[in-house]
């Protein structure tokens, strides 16, 4: 269930949700989320929740927040 695993990504990553969420929030790294998303809209593991947004499938993390840590890599994407 995607819930699940959106609490999940939460409970185990809230250093890198809270840090992707402000800049998110000061609109940081925005090309680099942008240039990421593109990949990302063509996975098979985007799913969307309400009230949360787009998150990875597999992962359980929102897009809109980890996709702007230069330190994240995918581990679903082919490179």
């Amino acid at each position: 269930m995607l819930i699940t695993k959106w609490a999940k990504a939460i409970l185990s990553h809230p250093r890198d949700i809270i840090k992707g969420n402000y800049y998110r929030l000061i609109n940081k790294n925005d090309l680099l989320y942008l240039s990421r998303y593109q990949k990302c809209k063509t996975c098979k593991y985007l799913e969307s929740v309400p009230s949360v947004g787009e998150i990875c499938g597999e992962c359980g993390c929102p897009l809109e927040s980890k996709l702007r840590l230069e330190e994240f890599e995918c581990n679903y994407i082919k490179k």
